[in-house]
This record gives C-alpha cells, structure tokens and sequence, in this order.
C-alpha cells in the first residue's frame, strides 16, 4: 500500500532540472499516494516533459503569479495525512520518504520531521554533482525554533509535515518570492515540536539558474540581496509579534522574566535583527541593554557566542561577493549614488571588526556602545550622511 503522503511540486521554467527531479520522487522506495506539480505559468517546454509522465503526476497550470500562490492552490486538493513539498531542481534519495515516515508514523506528537541532506553542485549536462552533507541536529521542545530565528537550517524539500499542521498555520504569504518555507518553516516551528532524521533526503542542487517569478526575477547573484530583502519582512513583523520570553529555548509559556533572562532575550534578540539588517530595531533592544541595571555586567558564555555568531554570519553573508574600497571612494566623489549599498558594505565591515576587537579582548560595554554608534550609519540615510566624515 502507499504511503498517505502527498507530494507537491510548484515549478516554474525548470525544465532542464525538472526531470531528474521528478524521476526521484516517483522512484521512491516508499512510493506517495499523489504527488500534485503546479506549472506556475512557465514558458519553456515544462508543459510537454509534465505530459510524459501521465498518470504517474496530476499536473495543474495557473498563470505565473509565484510560488507561494502555486502551493496555495495545491494544499486544499491534498486529502493525505501527510505533505511533502519539493523544489523543482532538487532531488530526492530514493528512500527520503520512508526515512520521514520512520521518523513520524505513531509519534503523534511531532507536527513534522526534518532531515540531513546533501549539498550539490550542476554538471555542464544538468545532472547532480553530490557535495557535502549538512547533517540534522537534534532539538529538544523549542530549541528548534529559535535555532531558526538565527538561521534557515532547513529548506523545504528537509521537512515532511502532518497535513493538519499545514491547515492551522493556514496559507504560505504571497508577498514573499522568496523565502516564503523559511516563513511557514518559522510558523511551524513555533507552534509543533518536530522529529529529527539523521539521514540523508536529498540532494539541495547549487545552480546559476534564475529564481523567483516572471514579475521578480533574478540570477544567482542576487540570491543574497534577495533573501535579505525578503528576510527583513518576515523579521520585521516577527519583531513585534513575538514576546521576548519565546527568544529563551528553555521556557515553554509566558511568564515574567528574570534580569538575567531579559537580558539574554535582549541580546538574542539584538543579534537576530542585527543578521536581517534591521538596524533600527537591532539599535532599539541595545539601547534598553545599556540602560538596563544588567548593562554593566559581563556577558555569561553563551551571550558570547550568540553575538560571535551572529556577527560570523552576518559578515560572511555581506562580504562573500567582495568589495573595493578604492572604487567605492573614486566612484561616490563622482556621485554615484548606486554605490550605497558597497558603501554599507564597506561600514559593515568596520563595525564587525572592530567589535569583535573589543569583544575579544573583554570589554564588553565598549564594543556594545560603539555599536550604538555604527549601526545608524547602515541605513540609506546614515550612509549618505556620513559620506563627509568616512570619506
């Protein structure tokens, strides 16, 4: 008998990784019920490879109006007991399902399970290149959550959820062309505590494709602006919609905290904002941690390395396409105003530096407070109004 899953696939203009994907996943080992592929409007030959598979499939097509819409019109038509949504350019191992069923069935607990997988790059032909292995830690009650408020640890194609989970955190947001599962990821998370498996699903494929839908579409190399952009509005809400105790892994409902736990949601909370540049709101939670009878206080191990952290991925992914100083100069006293963003790349670099200096050699308070006065400068506005005195 077939598993109760239902597969679903949105697509758009993929045909080149299309069918080593879906080979995958009606090759399974443990074969779905349905696997349902929603053709997003796509113009290339997606329409002719969708009609080889025949009855293996049930393809629907809908004008191009993005991903989470394509999964919005999929998700009622779902009657299993389980969903597994899959990227079209990914591909699964051959025993993905059954390793999510093994990790789920009689466990009614968990609201879904996540999984290891396996980076890969594309071959000039289009077929997988297998990479290194991101394996699945494990995560006790809402440590899950909180890991992912500092990074998605988990793409979509990791995860197989419990059908009614998906019909209580209701429809994936619309506005989001990007990072829409790290959204709904984040919904779940927050509500379900999830199981883990420690083998290997599928293969997460590197490509130089483009992304997106027709009306926002973009090439690998603005993969990052693209997430931070779509980030900042997910983070943005986030920020008032979370109370402060759920930044504390340990606490499983509301209740007053303690100096020393506002404090430790304060700078987590900090450091989140600060890795989604939301510079602002990052500045409004250091504020309160300075004025804060507890501001003078050394930061326990665990506040250390929250920020190192933080800081590490947050330049890792500002600084990994480079810069140049010297063309930022040349190119702003010439007006270029398209340099703003170099410019803020290049302020950020100073600021991780030189708090991880003082951070580093113990002074705390002095890193904490020269940040207060770098992170105005990382808006538009503070960019241009510092020009005179960086440059």
């Amino acid at each position: 008998m077939s598993p109760n899953v239902t597969v679903i696939v949105p697509t758009f203009n993929r045909a080149k990784y299309l069918p080593e994907c879906l080979d995958s996943l009606t090759g399974q080992t443990a074969k779905a019920a349905r696997i349902i592929v929603v053709d997003d409007g796509s113009t290339d030959e997606t329409p002719s490879i969708l009609e080889g598979y025949g009855a293996e499939i049930d393809a629907v097509r809908k004008d191009n109006s993005g991903k989470s819409s394509a999964l919005n019109l999929a998700l009622p038509m779902v009657d299993s007991e389980y969903v597994w949504i899959f990227d079209d350019d990914d591909v699964a191992h051959p025993d993905a399902l059954k390793h999510h069923l093994d990790g789920l069935e009689g466990k009614g607990r968990y609201g879904f399970s996540y999984s290891s997988y396996q980076r890969a790059g594309t071959n000039a032909d289009g077929s997988i290149q297998p990479g290194p292995i991101r394996h699945a830690d494990h995560y006790e009650g809402r440590a899950l959550f909180v890991q992912l408020l500092e990074e998605n640890l988990l793409p979509q194609p990791s995860i197989l959820v419990r059908t009614g989970c998906y019909r209580e955190m209701g429809p994936f947001d619309e506005r989001l062309v990007r990072s829409q599962d790290y959204e709904m990821l984040l919904r779940l998370s927050r509500r379900y505590p999830a199981a883990v498996v420690e083998e290997v699903t599928y293969y997460y494929r590197e490509h130089a494709g483009t992304r997106g839908s027709s009306s926002d579409s973009f090439g690998i190399k603005a993969l990052d602006d693209k997430w931070v952009k779509y980030d900042r509005i997910i983070f943005q809400e986030l920020y008032h919609d979370l109370a402060l105790w759920e930044y504390l892994p340990q606490l499983t409902a509301e209740r007053s905290l303690s100096g020393a736990e506002r404090r430790h949601a304060l700078i987590r909370r900090f450091s989140i904002m600060m890795r989604y540049c939301l510079w602002d709101l990052a500045l409004s939670d250091l504020s309160e941690l300075l004025e804060s009878e507890s501001g003078n206080s050394g930061l326990i191990a665990e506040e250390q390395e929250i920020l190192r952290r933080i800081f590490e991925n947050r330049a890792a992914l500002m600084f990994r396409s480079g810069y140049d100083g010297r063309r930022l100069r040349t190119g702003f006293s010439k007006g270029d105003q398209t340099l703003a963003g170099g410019i803020r790349t290049e302020m950020s670099r100073t600021l991780y530096y030189e708090f991880h200096r003082d951070f580093n050699a113990g002074n705390y308070r002095k890193a904490l407070l020269m940040l207060t006065r770098l992170i105005p400068l990382l808006g538009t506005r503070g960019v241009f109004g510092a020009m005179g005195s960086k440059f």
